[in-house]
């Protein structure tokens, strides 16, 4: 914790954020999300407070009346505290990040973890539809080019590597992935955004990005996310319990090869997000400003992971296989160095 002495220009904000919103003086803080943050954790006399001051006041406005229905429906969520249009105050889920207690359980623990985090969105996601938030929130991915622009990705990251990435059906992608939006997803449904509670609940934090899309998408980004350690024995037993579970119907190929699409897809995103990130030092920005400079001579254990799932998914997936070669090779290249 740090003390108020030493507080930065964000969190000297929310302090005072936390003053007028709450008449309540905090005694000390930290950067919960790192440098890059977006929220600041205040420390006040025997509680913990989230202070979020986002770049979109649209977005602002959203995540705050996201998480009051959602709370009011019983979901595992933080409660809001405050909220003044810009500056939203909600409570501090207590326990640890679930993508750190994955790194520090056994491989059973591991499962069951991953297990109940699903059945926790699961109620998240039924909370939503009581909520009737669906057709109040953004729909994610509805503009004409977004499936276009995802599957471009394995090209732009081959020509990136020096590896080119094999022509896909483009065409049977757009057939696969392409479904009306009907439900309220996080989105972002990755581990770190989780939190384990000492009574082994799992609560979701973090709400900026949800929106109307498909279910089966919380599911992509959950088993699709680096911090999941790479055990195919068990992501076939979650895949095989949850991917009904999450099926909404109205995929055109079936609910098994939309996970297998999009899945391998968002892999591919993640692995370039890991190469650009090996990159940055060189070429500043986001990955695909990054993709524009040299690739990287080696690959984190993350990315490592990345490559062997979108290996996997790819090759269950009936418009992706040529990527699997590709994806191999990747990984054999990276493996190698």
């Amino acid at each position: 914790m740090e003390t108020l002495e030493s507080m930065d220009e964000r969190a000297g904000q929310a302090v005072r954020a936390c003053s007028d919103l709450l008449g309540a003086q905090a005694i000390g803080w930290e950067n919960p999300g790192g440098q890059n943050r977006k929220s600041t954790r205040l420390f006040l006399d025997g509680r913990q407070v989230i202070a979020t001051l986002r770049s979109s006041a649209e977005r602002a406005d959203l995540e705050a009346a996201v998480l009051r229905r959602l709370h009011a429906q019983g979901a595992c969520v933080p409660a809001v505290l405050a909220y003044d249009g810009r500056w939203l105050l909600q409570e501090d889920l207590p326990g640890e990040r679930l993508s750190r207690a994955l790194r520090r359980v056994g491989k059973e623990e591991a499962f069951a973890l991953q297990d109940t985090a699903l059945a926790s969105l699961q109620a998240i996601h039924k909370a939503a539809e009581r909520a009737g938030l669906a057709p109040l929130c953004f729909r994610i991915g509805s503009q004409p080019d977004w499936i276009t622009d995802l599957s471009a990705t394995p090209e732009r990251l081959g020509a990136f590597l020096g590896l080119p990435a094999p022509a896909c059906d483009s065409a049977a992608v757009a057939r696969i992935l392409t479904r009306t939006p009907t439900s309220f997803v996080k989105w972002d449904a990755r581990p770190p955004n989780a939190v384990v509670s000492p009574q082994g609940e799992i609560g979701w934090f973090d709400w900026e990005h949800c929106g109307t899309r498909n279910r089966l998408d919380d599911l992509v980004w959950f088993l699709g996310d680096d911090s999941i350690i790479d055990r195919p024995g068990d992501e076939l037993r979650l895949l095989n319990r949850w991917v009904p579970r999450y099926d909404e119907g109205g995929y055109p190929a079936g609910p098994a090869d939309y996970m297998m699409t999009m899945g391998a897809l968002h892999c591919v995103v993640r692995l370039a997000n890991q190469v650009s990130s090996a990159s940055r030092a060189q070429n500043p920005g986001d990955w695909r400003t990054a993709l524009a400079g040299r690739g990287p001579d080696t690959l984190s254990g993350s990315g490592m992971r990345m490559a062997r799932r979108g290996l996997r998914w790819a090759e269950k997936s009936s418009a992706l296989q040529p990527l699997a070669p590709w994806l191999r090779a990747i990984r054999e290249r990276f493996s190698a160095a």
